[in-house]
């Protein structure tokens, strides 16, 4: 059991959802890589790096889609921006 169970159960009881606990831990892991890749963006802080997050926040969609067991279909304009 993760050490915050009680916790996501409480949340996911809060709800009124019927998902299982190891399901809630999934959504949070995803919505805190989104909300990290979105914030980071909008507040400037990964400029210091990249000149273009767009293809950061690509791969962070693309690897969310494959924990979630979904394929995540990149356009060939936003395939050619990605990094090597």
């Amino acid at each position: 059991m993760p050490p915050q169970h009680g916790a996501l159960e409480r949340y996911r009881d809060g709800l009124g959802v019927d998902l299982p606990v190891g399901a809630m831990v999934i959504f949070l892991r995803c919505w805190v890589r989104l909300y990290w890749a979105v914030s980071l963006e909008v507040f400037g802080h990964l400029h210091f790096a990249l000149e273009d997050a767009a293809p950061m926040f690509e791969i962070t969609l693309t690897e969310l889609a494959d924990l979630l067991g979904l394929e995540y279909r990149l356009t060939a304009a936003r395939r050619a921006r990605l990094p090597v």
